[in-house]
């Protein structure tokens, strides 16, 4: 038409010839896949050029030859599917090209649909009920294009196959972990019901029941109604029978225990299988006590079902005689909300006291057994001495919090050069100091012990502060016990004669920062000490000019103890305040 008229030749006309004559010419493998490239460049290209009008253009142009062409493609697909619905080899090929065009793109979902996809798929699937792998991606291509319902209603109709069972299981457990909202809003008891029935079928069947194990733990752990649901339906006799029955299968140990966990929460009755589901644990506890990961569900699912003294017991009996197994008790215990759990109240803090104590001395020179046993014993002293009771029962406890300090010193003391189980006695140590008032007998049996009775001379926390000078870590906790023990007066000391160690400076900064920042009211040995604590301050600052972190703390530090300045008058000078002015200027530049 332009030629004809004397103009330009039209490109709306010229462009289709070309690619005609091409595709008439022959294309080589080379030259489509080389077209291809180009044309996702040209996508690339002109989706970063999305405002620029010529991109917008060309863009715009693409739109109907590119959806003729993938309806093209899918037709073409399908109808090599349906037509070859013997061929495993046509038929799963055709499957991961559909499931890679209709991933995260609702139009060729849409075209895919339209063209009798599903039909096509669940064809695939009939023709070939002994092909796990061609099955779960029929399967996962079938969710795509109808969501989960679909898929729950695809593994009802598979159950009784063990390949279709396996494949539906597989691909409806990997969907719902990524899709929980719609795992939500499934008929809960018809969901419920498909599993346990697909897992009946196949008793025998380890990644049957090892699968359906793990979905259902994470369904019942994530919604309540499924936890009656699958009690109504009588799962409580079904699980309990496949963990006897499976008691050396590790993931059906460990999924079954996850399960468990998540019955004993509530939501469904478990007192007719108490006896029976106490029985499955304990012997799990026996066959598997080198596995960790299912001690820690055995645990905790035992904590769910009688509380903290069905840890302290097999603790205190010498029960678990692995250093992994006592561990993962002690984890548990520590998870245990005392005062709310059975067996964790006040009065039953003597035995988990004297449990942890015991574990403590079979397992001497495990650092992980003695980390989480310290940690419990910090919980289980700062609870009683903080505890709602009457003070005479509080009285009567303090014996417990004796023993759990006691233990907590000999491992500083033992210890003292095993840098992280002193941080962790320190840390427990700290929650008790801060858990019982000033005049407290724990107090000062703590204090007495630390500062080595009259506190004169290299005492307990000199000696480790000084052993471990160069860790920053241990140094703050060091400090920071320091501080609640005793007061300003040994963090001064210790910053005098390491005057030249940032690792002591940075932490006994930060500490007399919180000592002074948090308190409202100081003792009047700290007030005392404000005047020598600010020059303390400031010197560091003046050692450490360039380090900024050690002068962000500093000027914080100055700033809460310059709040307590009108607290005791003429306790510190003009000149001294205007120091502090003067260092808070230079660490800004």
């Amino acid at each position: 038409q332009g030629l004809a008229t004397g103009g330009a030749p039209s490109p709306c006309v010229a462009l289709p010839s070309c690619g005609r004559a091409m595709a008439g010419a022959g294309v080589s493998d080379e030259a489509l896949q080389s077209m291809i490239k180009s044309l996702t460049a040209v996508h690339w290209t002109c989706w970063k050029s999305h405002s620029d009008p010529t991109a917008a253009r060309a863009l715009g142009r693409l739109r109907g030859p590119l959806t003729e062409l993938m309806g093209y493609i899918v037709t073409s697909v399908l109808e090599e599917m349906r037509g070859n619905p013997g061929d495993p080899q046509v038929q799963a090929m055709g499957v991961n090209m559909l499931r890679a065009m209709i991933k995260d793109s609702e139009a060729l979902k849409r075209i895919v649909l339209a063209g009798g996809g599903v039909e096509v798929l669940v064809l695939g699937v009939q023709q070939h009920p002994t092909d796990e792998d061609l099955l779960t991606g029929a399967l996962e291509a079938i969710d795509e294009l109808h969501g989960l319902a679909s898929l729950l209603q695809a593994l009802d109709h598979l159950k009784a196959s063990p390949p279709g069972a396996r494949a539906g299981l597989w691909a409806f457990a990997r969907a719902a972990k990524d899709r929980w909202a719609e795992v939500g809003a499934l008929p809960h008891r018809e969901t419920v019901r498909v599993i346990l029935s697909t897992a009946h079928a196949h008793q025998d069947d380890y990644r049957v029941l090892s699968t359906a194990l793990e979905l259902l733990a994470d369904l019942v752990r994530a919604i309540v109604d499924m936890r009656c649901a699958f009690s109504d339906l009588g799962g409580w006799p079904w699980l309990l029978q496949v963990m006897e029955a499976n008691a050396h299968h590790v993931r059906i140990q460990l999924y079954g225990c996850k399960l468990l966990s998540a019955l004993c929460r509530g939501g469904c009755l478990v007192e007719a299988h108490m006896s029976k589901t106490v029985t499955v644990l304990e012997r799990c506890f026996v066959q598997h006590e080198a596995e960790e990961c299912v001690l820690h569900w055995a645990f905790w699912a035992v904590q769910q079902l009688n509380g903290a003294r069905a840890l302290v017991n097999p603790m205190r009996n010498g029960c678990f005689k692995t250093a992994s197994a006592m561990v993962a008790a002690l984890k548990s215990l520590s998870a245990v909300k005392l005062g709310e759990s059975d067996g964790a109240c006040a009065e039953d803090m003597p035995a988990v006291a004297d449990a942890v104590v015991h574990a403590m001395d079979m397992f001497s020179e495990r650092f992980d057994v003695l980390y989480e046993a310290m940690a419990v014993l910090g919980h289980v002293a700062a609870f009683v001495l903080g505890s709602s009771a009457c003070a005479s029962v509080r009285q009567q406890l303090l014996p417990c919090v004796e023993v759990a300090v006691k233990a907590l010193l000999h491992v500083m003391v033992t210890r003292s050069s095993d840098a992280c189980s002193v941080q962790s006695a320190c840390k427990a140590l700290a929650g008790i100091i801060e858990s019982c008032p000033e005049a407290s007998p724990v107090r000062a049996s703590i204090r007495a012990a630390l500062l080595g009775g009259g506190g004169e001379g290299e005492h307990l926390l000199a000696k480790i502060i000084a052993a471990h000078v160069s860790n920053d870590s241990l140094q703050m906790a060091l400090m920071w016990l320091n501080g609640i023990v005793v007061g300003v007066g040994p963090i001064l000391q210790q910053m005098a004669q390491h005057s030249a160690s940032h690792a002591v400076q940075l932490p006994a900064i930060r500490t007399l920062a919180l000592l002074y920042g948090e308190r409202i009211e100081l003792e009047a040995a700290d007030l005392a000490s404000l005047s020598a604590a600010l020059q303390s301050v400031l010197a560091a600052m003046r050692r450490f000019p360039e380090n900024i972190v050690l002068q962000q703390h500093a000027c914080y530090s100055l700033c809460a103890m310059a709040e307590h300045v009108a607290d005791v008058p003429g306790s510190v000078s003009d000149e001294a305040l205007s120091q502090c002015a003067v260092a808070a200027v230079e660490a800004l530049r």
